[in-house]
């Protein structure tokens, strides 16, 4: 497997169907545990994490099943630098160049989380771009038993 290729798999449950739109429960697994970057995913958290994706073949799959959740390694890094690193960047540089500008403390920090909040804005705006260019892909798990 080239290194572009790697990908980031996860199991999850199928809390909820609507059309093509498919609501996953992905629960943190007992590797998750030892994991030094869990914070980082969200998977730290006991109740574990939703996300929701679109999926042509979403009549396949049901209410309830457990489904593996993958996307490519690249495409997790480019998320974790829209998410983690470019505000980050912005606040520290904001805050250090107003304040070789002269502002005080209170002003440079107040104007760089201002330019933080509309950068996240300026996410939101642009979420469905996003979404195209961060997908994740679906696939049925092979431990399915029903009782």
């Amino acid at each position: 497997m080239s290194a572009d290729q790697k990908s980031i798999k996860h199991t999850g449950k199928i809390i909820a169907i609507y059309g093509p739109t498919i609501e996953i429960l992905m629960e943190p697994q007992s590797a998750c545990a030892g994991c030094k970057a869990k914070s980082v995913c969200g998977m730290d958290e006991d109740k574990g994490s939703i996300i929701i994706l679109d999926d042509i073949h979403a009549g396949s799959y049901s209410v309830g099943e457990d489904v593996i959740v993958s996307m490519k390694q690249s495409m997790g890094l480019k998320a974790v630098m829209y998410i983690y690193m470019v505000p980050f960047i912005l606040l520290l540089g904001m805050v250090i160049i107003l304040l070789q500008l002269g502002l005080g403390e209170l002003f440079s920090g107040l104007i760089s989380l201002a330019i933080v909040a509309i950068y996240y804005f300026i996410l939101y705006l642009h979420r469905r771009k996003i979404e195209k260019e961060i997908n994740f892909v679906i696939e049925k798990s092979d431990n399915n038993i029903t009782l």
